[in-house]
């Protein structure tokens, strides 16, 4: 027997783990954008360079937690589709 689960539920969760990808992603381009322009600005010395390179470990952080929140997405929509496919053949037979 297929489990139950409640589909508008699935729906918002998957939807919040979208758009938290695709924020931070923006986040962290504009992150990387600002610690570039600081390098340059400051004409590449050694603080600014530091500075970047801890925005760069930020960034590497983020982007690791959007890679886990996709796939968490993407598991979720694939059961929350097999559900609505078990649902649909349980109604035809």
């Amino acid at each position: 027997m297929a489990k139950k689960i409640d589909e508008k539920v699935y729906e918002e969760v998957i939807d919040a783990l979208n758009t938290f990808c695709k924020e931070v992603a923006d986040a962290t381009g504009e992150m990387e954008s600002a610690a570039k322009d600081c390098v340059n600005n400051c004409e590449q010395d050694e603080a600014s360079i530091k500075s970047k390179e801890k925005v760069d470990k930020c960034i590497t952080s983020f982007q690791a937690a959007i890679e886990k929140a996709q796939k968490l997405a993407k598991a979720m929509q694939e059961e929350l589709t097999q559900a609505q496919e078990a649902a649909k053949k349980a109604e035809n037979i």
